[in-house]
């Protein structure tokens, strides 16, 4: 497959001594081909449609899932505010799966919360924070409770 595109060179200060072919300014479904040298820079913008990827993906992987499956799936519709009813079911068989993975659970409570079901969120954020600090995850054992502070203002 060839693509020809047809770009204006901008003048760029300082110069650049060598030759570059990077991507920039990258988004989810966008980003720049840069190309610079010396004085000049040329820039292609270049798009993919991840979103249609990813959730052709996801069904495909879904046909047979593990727990690793489902909480990326369920991570996944979070993140791009999709379908959280989808997304709580998907998390609730990663935590089948795999109960002690506050991972998951911390996920689930996120869920929860974003369909405003604080309560359980909670609840669920309090399950994820005790399994977290017996693993000894410090990371996750200060976002869960960040997550818990901000929620009970919310309940």
């Amino acid at each position: 497959m060839v693509a020809e595109v047809t770009v204006t060179p901008q003048t760029i200060s300082p110069k650049v001594e060598t030759f570059r072919i990077g991507f920039d300014e990258l988004k989810p479904n966008e980003g720049f081909l840069s190309i610079t040298w010396e004085q000049t820079l040329v820039q292609v913008l270049v798009g993919v449609n991840s979103h249609q990827v990813v959730l052709e993906s996801i069904k495909k992987t879904m046909a047979g899932p593990t727990a690793s499956d489902y909480h990326r799936a369920a991570a996944y519709y979070f993140e791009q505010n999709m379908d959280l009813d989808k997304a709580i079911e998907w998390v609730n068989k990663a935590a089948e799966l795999n109960p002690k993975a506050y991972w998951v659970l911390k996920l689930k409570s996120e869920i929860q919360a974003a369909k405003n079901n604080f309560t359980d969120a909670l609840k669920t954020a309090n399950q994820a924070l005790e399994a977290a600090q017996k693993a000894g995850n410090q990371g996750y054992v200060k976002m869960i409770e960040q997550n818990i502070a901000l929620w009970k203002k919310k309940q």
